[in-house]
């Protein structure tokens, strides 16, 4: 005679198969989309360091526009060499370093 599963235990067997799908499908997705170039972040980080420029962070914040343009050169390279997380993450800082660079351009050229 076969014994038989209580159905409260199908159904929590049930939950957790459900549960582990779920997050391999979640893991294979966010793997994915690691794999891939980082072009969005790297356009977003040129067009806020132009907006550095453009706001005078050329004269009024170089050293955070220079490490702006140095992080962006460097997620380039490490975009050439294939491995887009760096990039990506060198891409993230190169903005943030020029919104940085922008606003303290901004702030400097109020004060004036």
């Amino acid at each position: 005679m076969a014994e038989r599963i209580p159905r409260r235990m199908q159904f929590q067997t049930y939950s957790v198969t459900r549960f582990f799908s779920s997050f391999l499908i979640l893991l294979l997705i966010s793997g994915c989309a690691a794999m891939t170039a980082p072009v969005q972040e790297m356009s977003n980080a040129r067009q806020t360091i132009q907006a550095a420029r453009d706001a005078g962070a050329k004269t009024h914040a170089p050293e955070m526009l220079e490490q702006a343009e140095q992080l962006l050169q460097q997620a380039s390279q490490e975009l050439e060499e294939g491995d887009y997380i760096s990039a990506r993450n060198s891409a993230l800082k190169a903005k943030q370093e020029a919104i940085q660079a922008r606003q303290n351009a901004l702030q400097k050229k109020q004060n004036e």
